[in-house]
């Protein structure tokens, strides 16, 4: 940069199509969020800060946004993304800059836009300290005043350049827009950790927040119900503790809160969202000191639950999700999972009561930022389930859009004893939508009261949406998983399992049919009355706590 500063104020004659400035007004805007959410403010601020930017203009506009949580913000105002790129956001690396840049510049090129700007989120001051910034600067055109900040060489009165300074500088300004972009990408990625970090280590101050919230959810849920936490719902008193190094004590107001509550716990290592996920991978890291980190982490949480399973008398099931994986198709697909099995013998190699703690294994297709390849695939964890005795979890989100879990159910059941399912909605690629009562909810609680799976089954509940509040959110989608539980109790599944032994198919199929639209809702409000919860009237109570409770919080 100082040699392209040189260049600017000392050579006469130097130009570029990037250094013209007056070619009109369209503009193109590259928006850096994240992929997920649960990052503090990180990616409100700077998503606002562009939105507001973007509605000022009154010419021709154009958005790249790169992370899933940025597109997702622009389709839901109705702005629809020039192009998307996900999984950068996670991997901040050189190759993904130069491929961005070459894309900009492509467009710049082919005079679709006039200038390019990047809103990222800063993350160090000048003094070094992290400041969390939203900042909006320019990529093209090039003006010397780019160059303010940047200290030049000692001038010299006479340089002679060799190439030219024109050649030179063409050289020079792909790498200049390459180092802007790759500067804003490791800004964005390092102001997302720390507010990720923050967002933790907030938790003790947060967390009686948060189970004022949970009890006011329970208040509207009929039968019997679990809770399952995280490891990053740690209460470490404001004290930073590393994750390979939480303990009983961190999980200690939780699990007094689940006994006065007559709660369940379950629990799971969080495999993510930390400096220790090198390159996308943790269990499966070709990096020894980084799987050593991660198998102390689940060898901790596995202490912790077993904890929880002693003191509620409950047994916990603790759930291993690990979102290893490669977003380009990789030569050698065999090591990293021979490396994942490795790391996850070693965990369960650490002795614990099945009294107490009973562990899972979640397959995945594939993720953000893994999308050629996930380490631990739905036939890797199947297999690993059925060796070694673990159960095997099932999410709804973590398959094609043309696979069903219900389907999976009675497969899965003929070889292990019992599995864990995760109960969400995927929508397209993505999963962890709110529940709602749709065909494939109906049908696995379906499967699960046709067969007497009940003692069988775990059912957890897997999903959020920032776009609602949680108590809503959360809400709705246990409420649905009783309802569809409760449907299929009340069919007449004599009546229907008699047909179809006869070979009857059109009455089979006549009472499949005339189940659907059986009278429910009465049944549904009597079992809600019979617990002491409200029924359809829950909306108006949930609303009257997020305006007197919710919206009062800073």
């Amino acid at each position: 940069q100082s040699a392209m500063k040189d260049i600017l104020e000392s050579s006469q004659g130097v130009d570029h199509p990037y250094l013209r400035t007056h070619r009109g007004h369209r503009r193109t805007y590259i928006v850096v969020a994240g992929d997920k959410e649960m990052a503090g403010s990180y990616n409100a601020n700077i998503l606002n800060m562009a939105y507001e930017e973007i509605s000022r203009q009154t010419s021709e506009c154009h958005v790249v946004t790169v992370g899933m949580v940025a597109t997702q913000f622009f389709l839901k105002r109705g702005i629809e993304p020039e192009y998307e790129v996900a999984g950068i956001a996670q991997d901040p690396s050189l190759f993904n800059a130069t491929q961005l840049a070459y894309n900009v510049m492509e467009s710049f090129d082919a005079n679709r836009t006039d200038e390019i700007c990047i809103f990222f989120t800063l993350y160090c001051g000048e003094d070094g300290r992290p400041v969390l910034e939203p900042r909006m600067k320019r990529l093209l055109p090039i003006r010397l005043t780019d160059f303010q900040n940047i200290k030049a060489e000692e001038r010299l009165t006479d340089v002679i350049y060799n190439p030219s300074p024109q050649e030179l500088f063409d050289q020079l300004v792909p790498q200049f827009l390459i180092s802007r972009i790759y500067d804003s990408l490791v800004q964005s990625y390092a102001s997302e950790h720390f507010s990720r970090m923050n967002a933790m280590q907030s938790a003790t101050r947060n967390a009686d927040e948060l189970r004022a919230d949970i009890e006011k959810v329970l208040s509207f849920l009929p039968g019997k119900k679990r809770l399952n936490l995280h490891a990053i719902y740690a209460e470490t008193d404001g004290k930073p503790v590393k994750r390979n190094e939480i303990e009983p004590k961190h999980f200690a107001r939780w699990a007094d809160w689940a006994k006065e509550h007559e709660l369940g716990l379950d629990f799971n290592p969080s495999y993510f969202s930390h400096p220790m996920m090198k390159d996308g991978l943790t269990l499966s890291s070709p990096d020894a000191g980084v799987r050593r980190f991660w198998v102390e982490h689940g060898i901790a949480c596995r202490t912790i639950a077993e904890s929880f399973g002693k003191k509620l008398r409950n047994t916990c099931i603790t759930n291993f999700w690990v979102p290893d994986g490669f977003k380009d198709t990789p030569f050698d697909r065999l090591s990293p999972r021979e490396r994942l099995a490795d790391s996850l013998d070693k965990i369960f190699a650490s002795p614990c009561n099945p009294r107490y703690n009973r562990d899972a294994v979640e397959c995945k297709l594939f993720g953000i930022g893994a999308e050629s390849c996930t380490v631990g695939s739905h036939e890797f964890y199947m297999g690993y389930a059925m060796k070694n005795g673990k159960l095997l979890c099932l999410d709804a989100g973590h398959f094609h859009p043309t696979e069903v879990i219900s389907d999976k159910i009675t497969s899965t059941l003929m070889f292990l004893d019992e599995i864990l399912l995760h109960v969400s909605r995927g929508v397209r690629w993505d999963s962890d939508h709110v529940v709602t009562m749709t065909e494939e909810l109906r049908a696995i609680a379906e499967e699960i009261v046709r067969h007497n799976y009940d003692r069988r089954v775990h059912i957890g509940l897997d999903y959020f949406d920032a776009s609602i509040n949680r108590v809503m959110a959360w809400t709705i989608g246990a409420r649905n998983m009783y309802k569809a539980l409760l449907m299929a109790l009340t069919e007449p599944a004599a009546i229907i399992r008699k047909a179809e032994k006869s070979g009857d198919k059109s009455s089979r199929l006549a009472w499949m049919e005339e189940a659907k639209t059986l009278p429910f809702g009465a049944i549904w409000e009597e079992y809600c009355r019979r617990h002491n919860v409200p029924g359809a009237n829950w909306i108006d109570e949930a609303k009257t706590y997020e305006k007197e409770v919710l919206a009062k919080r800073g």
